[in-house]
């Protein structure tokens, strides 16, 4: 098997990369789907989503005063207290189980403007397990990585891989022919093709 020429099959080359491509794009949107959580909010301005590690809550609340304390309550647990950041953002991860969902969540505060603020929603269902349906974008990916590699590698044979020709054996274009012998030019001294003087075949 032979790795495609880029020069001589341009379109091949194309459609393997496309393919290429395609799966890669196929991973990434159900790795990124598989990962990402709808939050439940008491509008855009309290956050609550579980966290990738399980039984971690994510809960992030804005429009409190930059550096100030505030307070947060997950169901009938103890307040905690939490400092905001520059932006006024309270950001807090807490243990909760998986089982509460629908318990209030408060954020507690003061506003930018100096007035108390006050937020409040409920804990998000946990994601379902996953099922056979989210094997499918793995499986597409795998039968287009498996169609690219076939075009990208031709089941020609290389020419004169089979046979042993002159590029497969160097030896082969000093074959001599096959009636010829390398001693055939010689002739025996003193015979009937011998034309040497004949003093000089006394000499010898």
């Amino acid at each position: 098997m032979a790795l495609i020429n880029a020069r001589r099959h341009p379109v091949r080359l194309a459609v393997v990369l496309a393919l290429l491509a395609v799966a890669a794009t196929v991973l990434f949107v159900a790795v990124r789907g598989g990962s990402a959580q709808a939050p439940a909010s008491s509008g855009a301005a309290l956050s609550l989503r579980w966290a990738a590690e399980p039984g971690e809550l994510e809960i992030v609340a804005v429009g409190y005063r930059p550096r100030e304390f505030a307070q947060v309550r997950v169901g009938s647990a103890a307040w905690r207290r939490v400092r905001a950041d520059g932006t006024g953002t309270v950001r807090l991860s807490v243990p909760v189980d998986g089982a509460s969902a629908g318990t209030t969540v408060v954020v507690d505060g003061r506003a930018v403007a100096g007035g108390s603020r006050s937020l409040a929603g409920g804990v998000p269902p946990v994601v379902a397990a996953r099922g056979p349906a989210d094997a499918v974008p793995w499986v597409v990916s795998v039968v287009l990585v498996l169609i690219a590699l076939g075009a990208a590698f031709s089941g020609r044979r290389p020419a004169g891989a089979g046979t042993r020709g002159e590029a497969g054996n160097p030896a082969a274009g000093l074959a001599l022919p096959r009636r010829a012998h390398p001693g055939a030019h010689r002739r025996g001294v003193g015979g009937p093709g011998d034309t040497r003087p004949v003093g000089a075949l006394t000499a010898l």
